[in-house]
């Protein structure tokens, strides 16, 4: 969101560089991508939330100043889970598997519904609640047909407020997050602060934001998403495992010591600018 002819010296921080045409279109997605990489060019410094985002920048132009400060979490979903909400009310029935994402392309929900089908063979009492937020007015049509297929067993949730939101992470059985691409992977993070465990892609960011605290699986593959599932839900040492990570991961990540770290780069920044 750098305005056009700003001729101030800046620095930014950058999430991601997709756009709709990521995964499908390589020639249309530079096109659309490069007015921002060439507001990126003229940066002082750039701040990537992730080691993947920053090779996407450094992909995109030469010797870029691109330091690494993840994004800091300071969820208030813990606190939100304590005030208890009735599932019933809000259509959904345990147990359940929770998938946090949207409609586009790179959030992989067709993938995540597929894998969740796989699962559901051996493990038939289990609902897909998927959160899904703004709906589009068309559903892509793989998606629209296996929705209107399993309606029974798979509830989607477009807008909810935050103490409901709290519940249904706390209350799921597991995470769900087989994205093909994120800049960071918040989803895995909050999933973490309830002790929810977390199912998630091995590509992009994910592997840096889950550690060694989740279940990867391979988001192209249905029957890896099945069975990383079926690994959170039914091998209780793997449950343990995961459990005894989290603490360590979310301290990774404390908004305190991200904050310190965007202090001291910034100020950075501005000393050697002075004495340029």
């Amino acid at each position: 969101n750098i305005p056009d002819h700003f001729d101030f010296p800046y620095s930014v921080t950058v999430h991601d560089l997709f756009n709709e045409y990521l995964l499908t279109n390589k020639k249309k997605y530079q096109q659309v991508l490069s007015p921002m990489v060439q507001k990126l060019k003229k940066a002082k410094h750039i701040i990537a939330i992730s080691e993947y985002t920053k090779r996407m920048i450094e992909e995109q132009f030469n010797q870029p100043k691109v330091s690494v400060i993840y994004n800091g979490f300071n969820s208030t979903i813990l606190e939100d889970s304590k005030t208890n909400i009735e599932l019933e009310t809000l259509s959904i029935t345990e147990p359940y598997i929770l998938y946090m994402g949207n409609f586009e392309t790179r959030k992989n929900f067709l993938g995540a519904i597929r894998g969740f089908l796989e699962f559901r063979k051996k493990n038939t009492s289990y609902q897909l609640v998927a959160c899904t937020g703004h709906q589009p007015l068309i559903l892509p049509p793989t998606i629209w047909w296996l929705l209107m297929k399993n309606k029974r067993n798979i509830k989607l949730k477009s807008f909810i407020d935050s103490i409901e939101l709290a519940n249904i992470y706390n209350k799921a059985s597991a995470l769900l997050f087989p994205s093909f691409a994120e800049g960071f992977g918040l989803p895995i993070l909050e999933a973490m602060s309830v002790q929810t465990l977390a199912v998630t892609s091995n590509t992009t960011s994910l592997p840096e934001v889950g550690k060694d605290a989740v279940a990867y699986v391979d988001p192209n593959n249905p029957i890896d998403i099945s069975r990383g599932l079926d690994s959170v839900i039914n091998d209780q040492q793997l449950q343990r495992e995961l459990l005894s990570k989290i603490p360590s991961t979310l301290n990774s990540f404390q908004i305190l010591e991200q904050a310190k770290m965007y202090d001291i780069k910034l100020n950075e920044i501005l000393n050697i600018n002075h004495f340029q």
